[in-house]
């Protein structure tokens, strides 16, 4: 049983990591204000995109960590059946909540009037599909490097991984609404 101590420190030391990581989103933020300002409704999409992005991670890596505990997972990157039957869920999970938010998203979008609500729609999947993938491969070699270093990933990956997730499901919002929208 890990202690107290323990906990509290590898907790710690990634909460730091997360806060300097999740910095780097605002700074993205504030470097694109203007397209912003252009779209607002990407900024209503931001916290749906994090949120998703940030549990799909999660919750990966806690069934990571627990297949490693239990030594169900080699703790090597490599192919393995157990790891890529769970990346390959999470992947599909995660492209599933995403085309179900964003049809959630598009009916609303005709409800209220907005304009375009296609590429509103499109905008959203299209980050999650992109973000899906990439959040699991991140998740993946965060679990597994802190599982090697001897760091529990319990305690480690949440933390990280939504902050990484926060970073890259800006970026990735950014890049498809310029596809989208120009």
């Amino acid at each position: 049983m890990a202690s107290v101590k323990r906990i509290v420190s590898e907790t710690t030391f990634a909460m730091l990591i997360s806060a300097t990581v999740s910095i780097l989103a605002g700074f993205f933020l504030q470097v694109e204000v203007e397209r912003f300002l252009t779209f607002p409704f990407l900024l209503s999409l931001i916290p749906p995109i994090n949120d998703m992005g940030g549990n799909i991670g999660s919750m990966l890596g806690a069934r990571l960590g627990s297949a490693l505990h239990l030594g169900l997972i080699r703790p090597k990157i490599e192919r393995q059946r157990a790891l890529d039957e769970n990346m390959a869920e999470s992947i599909g999970s995660g492209l599933l909540s995403f085309l179900i938010a964003g049809a959630a998203l598009l009916v609303w979008g005709v409800v209220r009037g907005i304009v375009s609500p296609m590429k509103f729609f499109l905008t959203f999947v299209m980050a999650g599909a992109i973000l899906t993938p990439i959040v699991v491969v991140c998740t993946v070699f965060i679990t597994v490097v802190s599982y090697v270093k001897r760091l529990d990933p319990d305690n480690i990956v949440a933390p990280l991984i939504t902050s990484i997730a926060d970073v890259l499901g800006v970026l990735v919002l950014l890049l498809v609404s310029k596809l989208l929208w120009g």
